[in-house]
């Protein structure tokens, strides 16, 4: 086992908090942990929003993203995971707004 390895199921049982205090000090090895707990959640709640397996899987992919760039702003007042699922609601609901948006007439 590497120490890649070793260090990740090691951290597995750690709360999001702590991992996320660790990621915020430099061991950004352990984002891998918060993907497998929190991406597929991010996807059903974009596929549930748009109807549209492509679009939430491109959606899903930028929320992540979105979550990780701004994890020093997650205060943990809430759960992480309902911090998440706002995050992720509302990135679909400006997509949706935005689709409506730019339709063009015929």
């Amino acid at each position: 086992m590497t120490k890649k390895q070793e260090k990740l199921t090691a951290a597995k049982e750690l709360s999001d908090w702590d991992i996320i205090q660790r990621v915020l000090v430099g061991e950004k090895v352990l984002l891998e942990i918060l993907y497998e707990r929190y991406a597929t959640k991010v996807f059903h709640k974009c596929l549930s929003i748009t109807k549209d397996k492509t679009v939430a899987q491109d959606l899903s992919h930028d929320i992540i993203i979105k979550i990780f760039m701004n994890l020093a702003k997650f205060k943990g007042t809430s759960d992480f995971s309902f911090w998440v699922k706002s995050i992720a609601y509302n990135y679909c609901m400006d997509y949706l707004r935005k689709k409506k948006r730019l339709r063009f007439e015929e």
